[in-house]
């Protein structure tokens, strides 16, 4: 029975000090009451202690466990978030109740707040400690294993007698005494009876036995096969351990207590005239008997009746009834036997009036019919009554014809058929009779010949029937000297060799046991004449591949010769002949000759076609956009292509080719692959057989688990491998990507070392990271006036400890300083500086929540909601610069004609004010529209055509107008020759041909470096990570 154990968490002192709230004092008694919260966990006693800090609740998980605890808190109060400190157990709130799933083993702290408007908060600490996993170990009672025999060697006909059609028969298996009986730990065994406790564990687990010290009443043994063998001894009980240890899990230990009793009597009651189950009599009939079938000669049976209505006369093991009376009497069989435990049988026999007249069967209780069998079952019954049947249809069909009841069966199994003779002022009369419907006898196969005779080239037919009818023929051997076909129920048999062969012709239906017939063939050369024959006589090659067919040929010592038509390069080696196709698709055909003096020439042929394969050189790139399509429509962020680790995932799909699995053929974890890169983790999605990029990627899509790594808005990057229809996407974790970009003291450099520029998503633990996550600089309130590292003013409002009055403001209730437009200014309006938390009803906020400013181009230069600026390049419809380049930067140049890296990322934006290729194209479209360009500056230019010198900047103009002239006088006669630095146009210089080249200046502001995907925020506290499963998925370590 399942436990709900459950506390109650209040932020008064009194009741549950350390919430993160002061204790009430008498001059603060107006101070806002504390939120309470409610924890209950089935099976589980949470234990809170009380710290200076507030309150800790131990838990203990094992990795890759699942805890749910239901959470009630006080009406208006809700839990705001779980946070993980550590990451190693994740924790997701969801209705009611908070999820949480271990990741890794170690030490992990929860920190559970609960709040709401007008309430303080309550913040309680889960203290959890992960463990490894224990050791998967099952265990199941069987009967002991008996030592293996070896099994006979399959019978060779010998020559000239072929064995008839023999069906297969499973012997049926022994079943376990019913009286053995093993459930939670506990085992119940009869004297002298034994049985096996069978154990399941991974391969490398190890067993220690703790058996049983002295006289016990049952001995325990291990066996390495991996079964524990137990055999009662005396009536009593008895206890054993057995640990189980594994280098990869938590040792286990399994208790097991043994309770050894006297056997049970094995008596079997049989009934004759009446149904045992419903034991109805006919009054002033006779011939009703019991038999105690299986009845030991010294058991004594005690009778017990409640009325004398029936009378009972035991002679041995045969007990005869007699109904004198109507009425219902109840009898007890009392049954006793030194050595055996006592056994009672009761019934309730029921004695009625004259019964309908009605016979199934013959009175035979038992029958059997084949599947798609029929039977008849006789009846006879009384004029004027009605019969009434009952069976289960699945198992039969039941028809009356006549006088009989026609019984086919339909599936095996066992079915009770029960018949109701039913006539106006008689009692009912029931019958039952039990059908076994077994399975179809053995299929019986007709030849119509046993054994073939003939000359090589020479076709024999043989006519092969089955009964039933419809059954599968396969046919297998002979293939050494005959080429053998079935079609049409014919068996077509063509030698083409000399010798002797067996031909097996094997039969089967569904239903009925399989069937094996056998014909006998010889084969012998035709006189006078060259026999030649090829194997096989057609051929499929790729282009430059080589294909080999063999030549019989009779008389073997004729001289062979080959040729071939066409770019077929044909070579002989004995009889075994090679042809190699040519680089291109074609057809042709390879004659082979057969020559002997005194013989007519004999010629046989063989086909052969050339097929180009499949072009797959950009199936990658095609994998790659469709992974961005699939994005893009759920809002994910796109994925960046991870050239630098593109031979790790060539390695990947070709160890897929000899280990289909996320363990390398070396043992190791897949994620290892990507660590020389300087990676520490990535996910993978694997696949093999798919022949397209559309085909793998909607079988991953339909997968739960492959779908999940690939819409994860904690991927920065992606690669894709791909090695003969073997296929591999590994990602990078955005935490893996990048030396540190935010906490700037980071002593850990390099990539990969988890240092990552959104701290709830920084794993780095050198000291100024770690400090960091801690207590970042306020980057939130800007106000903040204590501007001291360490001083508490987190990013996060809920977390911000800062006692500034602005940062008190924010956390408390802030005014809205996202949604500009917000037209309700009072304080606990709930508008939030997350859009996520916002709760305002104004139009402004409703619209923000609807369409936020832009996630993805920080820089973006219209933060006014509904401006289409969506987080995604493909749907952005916003018009500032920044996202026009950044949606252009995701596509190829479609401005630019000419530009000849047709590739992403290129840096072709199809904006010549932004663009930075570097084909001559791209360089051209600059440098016309630098030309182009009227004057900025010089106002007076009377010149606006293109290419007259006018650049904005007087050092560099060469306009010969009289306002160009004036101008540039004017500038060079101020004291300061340097003017203040203007977004002046300058001649765009020749840019360096680097991989990924910077922005030249422009008139328009200048854009940001590449556009890279702005990191996803930190998935959801708690979030399960994908299972790393034969699904064909791993996540990121």
């Amino acid at each position: 029975m399942k436990k709900m154990l459950a506390f109650i968490l209040a932020a008064a002192l009194a009741l549950l000090p350390g919430c993160n709230t002061p204790a009430p004092q008498a001059e603060t008694s107006q101070e806002a009451p504390a939120c309470t919260l409610e924890l209950a966990g089935e099976d589980l006693t949470l234990e809170p202690r009380q710290e200076a800090d507030g309150v800790h609740i131990p838990l203990e998980m094992a990795a890759g466990e699942t805890l749910t605890l239901a959470f009630t808190a006080t009406p208006g109060c809700q839990v705001k978030e779980a946070a993980s400190a550590h990451n190693l157990v994740a924790a997701v709130v969801g209705d009611q109740k908070l999820i949480l799933t271990a990741a890794a083993e170690g030490a992990e702290e929860i920190a559970v707040t609960c709040g709401g408007e007008g309430y303080r908060d309550c913040v309680v600490t889960l203290e959890v400690t992960v463990t490894a996993p224990a050791l998967p170990l099952a265990v199941t009672c069987g009967l002991l294993p008996q030592p293996g025999e070896e099994e006979p060697e399959p019978e060779t006909p010998e020559e000239g007698i072929l064995p008839d059609a023999v069906p297969v028969e499973e012997e049926p298996e022994t079943p376990l005494d019913p009286a053995i009986r093993y459930e939670d730990g506990k085992l119940a065994l009869p004297v002298a009876a034994s049985c096996a406790l069978l154990l399941e564990a991974p391969e490398e687990t190890v067993y220690t036995l703790t058996a049983p010290e002295g006289e016990a009443a049952a001995e325990v043994s291990l066996h390495p096969e991996g079964y524990l063998a137990i055999t009662g001894l005396e009536v009593g009980s008895c206890a054993f351990t057995l640990e189980a240890s594994h280098p990869d899990w938590s040792a286990v230990t399994l208790a097991v207590e043994v309770q050894v009793s006297l056997p049970a009597l094995l008596v079997t009651p049989e009934a004759e005239g009446f149904l045992l189950d419903a034991p109805s009599l006919e009054q002033g009939k006779s011939g009703y008997r019991l038999t105690l079938a299986g009845l030991p000669e010294e058991a004594k049976v005690e009778l017990r009746q409640d009325n004398e209505n029936i009378a009972f006369s035991l002679v041995k093991e045969q007990l005869s009834i007699t109904p004198k009376a109507v009425g219902v009497t109840k009898l007890n069989l009392d049954i006793s036997c030194e050595g055996f435990q006592p056994l009672s049988l009761e019934y309730e026999f029921e004695v009625t009036t004259t019964k309908a007249a009605f016979t199934l069967n013959g009175g035979k209780s038992a029958a059997t019919v084949w599947v798609e069998g029929s039977i008849s079952l006789p009846i006879a019954l009384g004029a004027g009554a009605e019969l009434l049947l009952d069976y289960p249809k699945e198992l039969v069909e039941v028809e009356r014809v006549g006088n009989t009841l026609s019984v086919k069966g339909i599936a095996p199994g066992t079915a009770v058929l029960s018949a109701t003779a039913r006539k106006e002022g008689l009692a009912d009369n029931l019958q039952r009779v039990t059908i076994t419907v077994t399975p179809h006898q053995a299929v019986a196969i007709t030849l119509g010949n046993r054994s073939l005779a003939g000359l090589i080239g020479q076709s024999q037919g043989v006519r092969i029937t089955t009964n039933p009818a419809g059954a599968k023929v396969t046919i297998s051997g002979g293939g050494s000297i005959a080429d053998c076909s079935y079609s049409g129920g014919v068996l077509t048999v063509t030698p083409f060799a000399p010798g002797s062969a067996t031909i097996a012709v094997t039969a089967s239906k569904a239903g009925y046991t399989t069937s094996t017939a056998y014909i006998a063939l010889t084969v012998a050369a035709q006189a006078g004449k060259i026999t030649l024959w090829t194997s096989p006589t057609y051929l499929n090659l790729e282009p430059g591949k080589t294909g080999s067919f063999t030549i019989y040929a009779t008389p073997k010592d004729a001289t062979l010769k080959v040729s071939a038509t066409g770019d077929f390069d044909c070579q002989l080696s004995g009889q075994r002949g090679t042809i190699t196709a040519p680089d291109e698709a074609a057809n042709g055909t390879v004659t082979v000759t057969a020559s002997k003096e005194g013989f007519p020439e004999a010629t046989a042929t063989v086909s052969v076609t050339v097929k180009m394969p499949r072009d797959t050189s950009n199936y990658v790139q095609r994998v790659f956009e469709i992974v961005n399509q699939e994005r893009a429509k759920v809002g994910a962020a796109p994925l960046v292509y991870m050239d630098d680790i593109q031979d790790a995932a060539d390695l990947r799909a070709r160890e897929l080719q000899t280990k289909f699995s996320h363990t390398r053929p070396n043992g190791e974890n897949c994620s290892t692959a990507v660590v020389p890169y300087g990676y520490s983790g990535c996910g993978e999605n694997i696949a093999k057989g798919q022949n397209t990029p559309e085909v793998v990627m909607t079988g991953w899509m339909n997968s739960p688990g492959h779908k999940r790594n690939i819409l994860d808005t904690s991927y920065y990057g992606i690669v894709v491998g791909y090695d003969s229809n073997a296929w591999v996407q590994l990602f990078i974790p955005t935490w893996a990507v990048g030396s540190c970009t935010y906490c700037t003291g980071c002593t850990t450099k390099g990539s990969g070392h988890g240092c990552n520029s959104n701290p709830a998503l920084c794993r780095c633990d050198c000291a100024a990271c770690k400090k960091l996550r801690e207590n970042p600089f306020c980057t939130l309130c800007t106000g903040c006036t204590n501007t001291k590292p360490n001083h508490g003013c987190n990013v996060d409002p809920a977390r911000c400890t800062c006692i500034c009055d602005t940062c008190k403001k924010l956390r408390e209730n802030p005014f809205c300083t996202l949604c500009t437009g917000c037209t309700n200014t009072k304080p606990n309006h709930g508008c939030n500086v997350d859009p996520a938390r916002c709760t305002c009803t104004c139009d402004t906020c409703k619209k923000l929540r609807e369409n936020p400013a832009c996630t993805l181009c920080p820089g973006c230069t219209n933060t006014k909601p509904n401006h289409g600026c969506t987080g995604d390049p493909a749907t952005c419809t916003c018009t500032c610069d920044l996202c026009k380049t950044l949606g252009n930067f995701y596509r190829p140049c479609t401005l630019c004609s000419g530009c000849t890296a047709t590739g992403p990322n290129h840096g072709c934006t199809g904006d010549p004010r932004t663009c930075y290729c570097t084909c001559d194209g791209c360089k051209k479209l600059k440098e016309d529209f630098q030309n182009s360009l009227p004057c900025l500056v010089c106002t007076d230019c009377t010149k606006t055509g293109s290419n007259h010198g006018c650049t904005g900047d007087p050092a560099t103009c060469t306009c010969d107008c009289a306002g160009c002239e004036k101008w540039r006088q004017l500038e060079s006669s101020k004291p300061d020759p340097t003017p203040e630095p203007q977004p002046e146009p300058e001649p765009t210089p020749e840019p360096e041909p680097t991989p990924e080249p910077e922005p030249e200046p422009q008139p328009e502001p200048e854009p940001e470096p590449t556009p890279e995907p702005t990191p996803e925020p930190p998935p959801a506290e708690g979030e399960a990570t994908p299972p790393a499963d034969g699904s064909g998925e791993t996540p990121a370590p």
